[in-house]
């Protein structure tokens, strides 16, 4: 059975402290989990790949369609021959898009995805003003890192 990591590397995502462990992480996992949203995009996800001692799969943060084409298009970079978990989008009761992207045959297709501007006004009615100023604030803090 494989040991796979995740939360250990958002927790820690600064890359000198990943070096420093990257001895401890192959001991102790087989794999690595990569969260490209909350890591702060994928160009800090490809930074923290790099680093890692370990074979790395890439997984999404129950996104929307929108944020799903985030790991997407990540795990087509590192061109991965694995399976990841870009499937989240089907668990949700809405999304913001017309066409949910979900896998098809194991499949996903890694391209960007623009929300429908109908469906995303329908959600921001959802949201408390004090949520959505949370999600303006974790945006801009995962923007500041790289993302």
């Amino acid at each position: 059975m494989a040991i796979a990591i995740d939360e250990v590397i958002r927790r820690s995502a600064d890359l000198d402290t990943l070096r420093q462990r990257a001895s401890q992480l192959a001991q102790i996992a087989d794999v690595a989990i990569l969260k490209p949203t909350p890591l702060g995009g994928i160009a800090a996800a490809l930074r923290i790949a790099e680093v890692l001692p370990i074979p790395v799969v890439v997984s999404g943060a129950l996104e929307s369609s929108v944020g799903l084409s985030v790991p997407a298009v990540l795990a087509g970079i590192l061109d991965l021959d694995v399976a990841c978990g870009l499937g989240t989008g089907a668990l949700l009761a809405a999304d913001l898009v017309a066409e949910p992207v979900c896998p098809v045959g194991g499949r996903i297709m890694a391209a960007r995805v623009a929300p429908d501007l109908d469906a995303l006004l329908d959600a921001r009615g959802r949201v408390s003003d004090e949520r959505a100023l949370w999600w303006r604030e974790r945006l801009s803090r995962a923007w500041r890192a790289g993302g």
